[in-house]
């Protein structure tokens, strides 16, 4: 017998033993999620999907060189719209909050869901297709992965697998926007501005059918507020702020010319103050205020004294003339004591609290969006906590609170961080985080971290994208550099 057939039939032997392995631990995992299916199937499902994650993740290349970008990236910019605009309004009727949660989905539903299927596919097609060598960081997909698992102790299986769903597509997105910063600075710079562009228009063609289709606009017990079809006021009122914000630190950046600026700023601002959302209002002011501070550094500090005693001035005018008016507006003909209880929420929060009896429930929650079955028979007008960080409290415990504090701190630090060797594809991000981030303690979904799909969420995404491809570009421009040798250097004695 020759070395060469007893190394070829050793060879054949360990790859029949590799497959016979495969096929026995492929056996081992089959058994484990039928019997798991039919002793508890929130916890077969959470493993399944668990699986699932871990193959996509572990099947992307880490050490791959990305090959010549194709640049038809549009897909991005309109992808990363529709997470922060969510268009699929609410119309099916008769629907109650325990439908929603009994598994019953909505053609809404399946149209959002469809949707999000889109975008991950496109972007896990992305990162393999174009060898970016790029998989999910665990600080953004620390919080998806945990809201997955938490499927197998929800109180609203589905709604959990689903929302898991959708936050692990924000993910996939945010890694292949980071995958084209990192490889074409320019290109993914110009993805950004396209979908702060696409943002903004967007939300001006809601207003303008918002406006037009004025029965839309809610009633319940209160003066008419604006929204447009299928939409709650209160987050109409947001993503008509990040529009705002947008056209007001980025406009030029995001290519609107005056003209248009200054008519679409007119439009939105009729369309605020019918709103009468006060959690968008708030938001506003602690947004433009850091914004006023961030966009003046390095102007020096007699102009930005200067312009800050401006404003200080010019909301003193303001309050001091319109104060009466003004209570008037933010009252929305409620009592006293509805608007210093926060419309309700320190009673509906005061109830989340008390559903909180066991240890395991602070430390790991009823499960995303669990809360809604708490709420459906006490509190049937809530929904859900009406605050992001009770929300995900409820929903994910203390280890949930944890994730989503790691992902802020983390990104807040990047952002706020001057980087001259890699600027910020725009510099309104900082600002909109600031902005979700002031709402999140009295909004969830559209305020971060969510911790449901939606503007809250996707903005974090938005972000994280933009500094870790600022991260690696500082570490390459850190690399070129030259190491300074030592002038004073002196012979040694003989």
């Amino acid at each position: 017998m020759t070395a060469f057939s007893f190394r070829g039939r050793s060879t054949a032997g360990s790859s029949g033993r590799t497959r016979a392995a495969g096929l026995l631990a492929v056996t081992i995992v089959a058994l484990a999620v039928g019997a798991l299916t039919v002793v508890q199937p929130g916890a077969a499902a959470a493993f399944s999907g668990a699986l699932c994650l871990a193959a996509v993740v572990s099947s992307m290349r880490t050490h791959a060189q990305p090959t010549a970008l194709a640049k038809n990236f549009r897909w991005v910019s309109f992808a990363w719209a529709f997470v922060l605009l969510e268009p699929v309004g609410h119309f099916s009727t008769g629907r109650t909050v325990l439908t929603a949660v009994a598994g019953v989905p909505s053609v809404e539903n399946v149209i959002e869901l469809s949707v999000y299927g889109v975008i991950a596919a496109f972007a896990v097609g992305s990162l393999w297709r174009n060898r970016f060598g790029r998989r999910p960081s665990w600080v953004m997909l620390a919080l998806p992965a945990f809201a997955l698992l938490s499927a197998a102790w929800s109180l609203a299986t589905t709604v959990t697998l689903g929302f898991s769903f959708e936050l692990v597509a924000i993910v996939l997105l945010a890694t292949v926007t980071a995958a084209i910063l990192t490889a074409d600075a320019t290109l993914g710079r110009s993805l950004v501005r396209r979908t702060l562009r696409v943002q903004v228009q967007g939300v001006a063609v809601l207003c303008v059918v918002g406006l037009i289709f004025q029965n839309s606009w809610t009633a319940a017990g209160e003066p008419a507020r604006f929204t447009w079809p299928g939409t709650h006021p209160l987050v109409a009122g947001a993503e008509v702020g990040v529009a705002v914000l947008v056209l007001v630190f980025a406009g030029r950046d995001a290519g609107f010319l005056w003209p248009s600026r200054t008519a679409l700023l007119a439009m939105f601002a009729v369309c605020l103050y019918l709103g009468q959302a006060r959690t968008a209002l708030a938001g506003l002011a602690v947004s433009g205020l850091f914004g006023y501070w961030f966009v003046s550094k390095g102007t020096g500090p007699g102009r930005r004294l200067a312009g800050a005693a401006a404003i200080a001035v010019t909301v003193f005018v303001v309050v001091t003339s319109f104060g009466g008016p003004l209570t008037q507006y933010l009252y929305r003909g409620q009592s006293q004591q509805q608007v210093f209880g926060l419309n309700g929420r320190l009673g509906l929060w005061t109830f989340a609290l008390g559903q909180i009896h066991a240890p395991g429930r602070w430390l790991v929650g009823y499960g995303l969006s669990g809360s809604r079955v708490l709420f459906a028979s006490s509190v049937p007008w809530a929904g859900d906590a009406h605050s992001a960080w009770l929300e995900l409290l409820l929903s994910l415990g203390l280890i949930g609170v944890a994730l989503a504090t790691w992902l802020v701190v983390t990104l807040a630090v990047r952002l706020l961080r001057t980087v001259p060797e890699a600027p910020l594809p725009s510099n309104v991000l900082p600002i909109l985080f600031v902005y979700v981030l002031a709402m999140s303690p009295v909004a969830t979904g559209f305020a971060a971290p969510g911790p449901e799909p939606g503007l809250g969420f996707g903005l974090l995404g938005l972000c994280y994208a933009a500094t870790v491809a600022r991260k690696r570009a500082t570490a390459r421009a850190l690399a070129a550099r030259p190491l300074p040798l030592a002038t004073d250097l002196q012979p040694a004695p003989t």
